[in-house]
């Protein structure tokens, strides 16, 4: 085989990669409902906002959007869990990005934004109740607080944080009066023939918590599944992780998603955003990552936002960060999710399959050219 011929090959796999992974570009018709999820957008520990939020806030400017949903976790909240003021310069850092985007933006706290009393009166101060529901045409979207709150003032939240100890604010399910609403709002869903579509978003993963997921998947998840309803299910918390996690049961798809943890050595460089359609008259939503790279361009404009010293303290940082770790196929993805400046449905596993098939056809190439040439030399 010629030269050419292995160029015209591995062209022809790699378009096919493209044109069976990629969503065609085409926006949601008026008739449909889009939306912009992120989840764990908070910054380090001695940064006053997370690195990626410039770049999130101009590439989901760009998405066809309804509204922007966030799981928690905006702020770092715990070194001013007792203080107003500091909470309130916090919010104000993170929403002067949040706040150009085009569209709403509904919150659930994360326990970072929520675990004092102070914490509490700042956040429904800002946003209202920290769970409601809203309709967008035959979508309801219902935010729940899954996060507890410990009103007892003696808890030194920035010693224990900083220690990396075990926080005591942790997770919990709906209860009380937060139960009696979720239930009713699920029982309106059901009864309603306009709706067709609900989407439940949280700060904290209560269906993978081990403290709450078998109440989740004993007691919640069996009713969510027979209201026949309930198609999506987010959450934020993914910093641990840094990597999206995603799980389908009973026709109730959940994902966990973050932008990872931007410590105090450093900053993140790389994440997702997730991207969210559902059409008119389809029984599944389109679930999209849209990768966010930090360029030199949206990184300088992030450093003229911050306080002079914090900025010192982050170009020190920034030639020994190489960004969040990413899988060979997700590098793969966001490389051509960036050349071509498209969605990337990595939910659709018939894209892991095309993949797959087509790096062994380009292997299976250069193994037999490999023993033909090994058999002309003999």
């Amino acid at each position: 085989m010629s030269r050419r011929r292995i160029c015209q090959l591995i062209l022809f796999i790699t378009a096919f990669i493209l044109c069976g992974g990629y969503a065609t570009g085409e926006g949601p018709g008026d008739n449909d409902t889009s939306f912009v999820f992120a989840g764990h957008i908070r910054g380090p520990r001695n940064f006053t906002i997370n690195s990626l939020l410039p770049y999130f806030v101009e590439d989901a400017g760009s998405v066809h959007k309804d509204f922007v949903l966030i799981g928690g976790d905006c702020i770092c909240g715990y070194k001013t869990a007792y203080d107003e003021e500091a909470l309130d310069r916090e919010w104000d850092m993170v929403d002067r990005y949040l706040g150009r985007l085009d569209v709403p933006v509904y919150r659930v706290p994360g326990n970072h934004d929520w675990h004092s009393i102070e914490t509490k009166t700042v956040f429904n101060r800002r946003y209202g109740p920290e769970y409601f529901s809203f309709r967008k045409n035959n979508v309801l979207v219902i935010g729940l607080n899954s996060i507890k709150l410990c009103p007892d003032k003696t808890i030194d939240w920035a010693g224990i944080w900083g220690s990396d100890s075990h926080l005591p604010n942790e997770p919990e399910l709906p209860g009380g009066e937060q139960w009696s609403f979720f239930k009713e709002a699920l029982r309106i869903a059901i009864v309603d023939g306009g709706i067709e579509h609900v989407v439940i978003f949280m700060g904290d993963t209560a269906w993978q918590n081990p403290d709450t997921e078998k109440e989740w998947w004993g007691r919640i998840h069996p009713a969510l599944a027979a209201s026949g309803k309930v198609k999506l299910i987010l959450s934020g918390e993914a910093g641990d992780d840094k990597k999206d996690v995603f799980l389908k049961k009973d026709g109730i798809i959940y994902i966990r998603s973050g932008w990872g943890i931007t410590e105090e050595d450093g900053f993140s460089l790389k994440g997702t955003y997730l991207h969210v359609i559902f059409r008119e008259g389809s029984g599944s939503p389109g679930i999209y990552t849209r990768f966010i790279n930090l360029t030199p361009q949206v990184f300088q404009q992030f450093m003229s936002s911050i306080p002079l010293d914090t900025g010192r303290h982050i170009g020190s940082k920034l030639g020994m960060m190489n960004g969040l770790s990413f899988s060979p196929l997700n590098k793969a993805r966001m490389f051509m999710r960036d050349a071509m400046n498209r969605n990337v449905k990595i939910y659709d596993r018939g894209w892991d399959v095309r993949a797959a098939l087509a790096l062994l056809v380009i292997l299976l190439v250069f193994i037999f050219l490999a023993a033909r040439n090994a058999m002309r030399r003999s």
